[in-house]
C-alpha cells in the first residue's frame, strides 16, 4: 500500500501536501482492500467478433481521419456506438457479438484512441460532436435512421452532437442509448475518494480525484496498476476476464491523450443536448460507478422524462463504470428492447418516431 500511496501522491502534485496525504492515504487504503477480480467461466461476448467486418474511411471536418469499423450485413439496420475515455472501438465487442448477425454495427475510435490520430484540433465537446456527425453522415444510409449508443465520453459525444446539430437528431437517430455517462460536472462529481475523511481534508477530495484523472503521469503496467484500474473503472465483483479486457484498452491510450481529454471533463456542459433529444432514449448506469456516479443518470432521466422521451432507465447491480462490459447481457437486453420499440422509425418518413415514444417501455 505504501507504493500505491506514493504513486497516488505523485498524481496529486500541486495540491496542499498534508490534506493530500490524508486523502490519498484513504484512497490507497480503499484500493488495497478492494477484492481481487473474481474468477468466472469464459464470456464469449468478449471474444474478437467473427462477423464480417469492413473498414470505412471517414475524415472529420478538420481533415483528421477517424478509424471506423462496420460489422454485420451491409444492408442491415444500423447501430452506431461511440466509446468512452481511454477505450476504443473494440470496447463494444459484447454488443457487436450480440447484434452483428442481423444488424450493421458501426464503431469508431475517438481521436487519439485506438487507430484514430489525435489530429491538430483542440479536444473540446464541439470536437466530439463534429466527429460523431462525420461518422453518422458516412455510415447511415440516406433515408434510414440508426440506433445511436454511447458509453461515458461516447454518451457525452451524443449529447454534444444533439446540442450542436438538433436538426440532425430525427434525421439520423431512431433511438439513443446513454450508458454510464453525464452531461455536466464530470470531474466535480467523481466518487473515487472516500467520504469519511477529517473535515480539513474534505475540500480536497475533488481536487485529488481530478488530479488522478488528468495528470499526465505514465501508469506502468503492473499488478498495482491493475488494482487501481479496477477500483476506478469496474465494480469490486468484476471478473478477471472483464478487468483484463478493459485494462488493455486503458494502457493502450497514450498518456498525453488521456490527460488532454480528461481536462475537457472539468468544463464540459452538454445539458442542452438532453433537451435536443426528441427520440426514445434509454439510460443505463452501474450502481457502483465511481467515474460517472448514478446522480448523473438520475438528472438525465428526470430531464428526458420531462420531455416524454425516456424509454427506459436501468440501474445495473454489482456494476461499475464499464457497464456495457461488466453487465453486457443486461445492456444488450436494453438495446434489444429499444430496437423493438423503434423498429418502425428506422426509415425516414415513416412518421413513427412519435409512436415509438408513445409505446416506450
Amino acid at each position: 500500500m505504501k507504493t500505491l500511496g506514493k504513486t497516488l501522491i505523485g498524481l496529486g502534485v500541486g495540491v496542499a501536501l498534508a490534506p493530500v496525504v490524508t486523502v490519498v492515504g484513504a484512497l490507497a487504503k480503499e484500493v488495497a482492500l478492494a477484492p481481487h477480480p473474481r474468477q468466472a467461466p469464459h464470456e464469449p461476448l468478449l471474444d474478437e467478433p467473427t462477423a464480417p467486418a469492413e473498414l470505412i474511411r471517414v475524415v472529420a471536418d478538420d481533415g483528421s481521419p477517424l478509424n471506423v469499423m462496420a460489422y454485420g450485413p451491409a444492408d442491415g439496420e444500423v447501430i452506431v456506438l461511440s466509446h468512452g475515455w481511454t477505450c476504443q472501438g473494440s470496447y463494444w465487442y459484447p454488443q457487436i457479438n450480440a447484434f452483428a448477425d442481423r444488424y450493421r454495427v458501426v464503431v469508431y475510435d475517438q481521436r487519439g484512441h485506438g487507430l484514430s490520430p489525435v489530429g491538430s484540433s483542440d479536444l473540446t465537446q464541439d470536437r466530439l460532436a463534429a466527429d460523431l456527425a462525420a461518422v453518422l453522415e458516412a455510415v447511415v444510409p440516406e433515408g434510414k435512421r440508426a440506433l445511436i449508443g454511447g458509453h461515458s465520453m461516447g454518451g457525452m459525444s451524443i449529447l454534444s452532437w444533439a446540442r450542436n446539430y438538433p436538426e440532425a437528431v430525427e434525421k439520423y437517430a431512431r433511438g439513443v442509448l446513454l450508458a454510464s455517462t453525464g452531461a455536466i460536472n464530470i470531474l466535480h462529481e467523481l466518487a473515487i475518494v472516500p467520504t469519511d475523511l477529517p473535515s480539513f481534508a474534505l475540500p480536497l477530495r475533488r481536487a485529488v480525484a481530478s488530479s488522478v484523472a488528468y495528470t499526465p503521469v505514465p501508469v506502468l503496467h503492473s499488478p498495482l496498476s491493475r488494482r487501481l484500474g479496477q477500483y476506478l473503472a469496474l465494480d469490486d465483483h468484476a471478473t478477471a476476464e472483464a478487468v483484463r479486457f478493459c485494462e488493455k484498452m486503458m494502457f493502450d491510450t497514450p498518456t498525453r491523450v488521456r490527460s488532454r481529454w480528461a481536462r475537457l471533463f472539468g468544463r464540459l456542459d452538454v445539458v442542452a443536448g438532453l433537451d435536443a433529444l426528441t427520440v426514445p432514449t434509454t439510460i443505463v448506469v452501474g450502481d457502483h460507478d465511481r467515474l460517472t456516479p448514478r446522480l448523473h443518470a438520475d438528472m438525465m432521466a428526470e430531464r428526458l422524462r420531462a420531455h416524454d422521451v425516456l424509454a427506459e432507465y436501468e440501474v445495473l447491480t454489482d456494476t461499475g463504470h464499464m457497464s456495457t462490459v461488466e453487465s453486457a447481457h443486461a445492456v444488450n437486453e436494453s438495446i434489444a428492447r429499444l430496437l423493438a420499440i423503434t423498429e418502425d422509425a428506422a426509415v425516414v418518413g415513416a412518421d413513427s418516431l412519435g409512436e415509438a415514444v408513445e409505446h416506450r417501455a
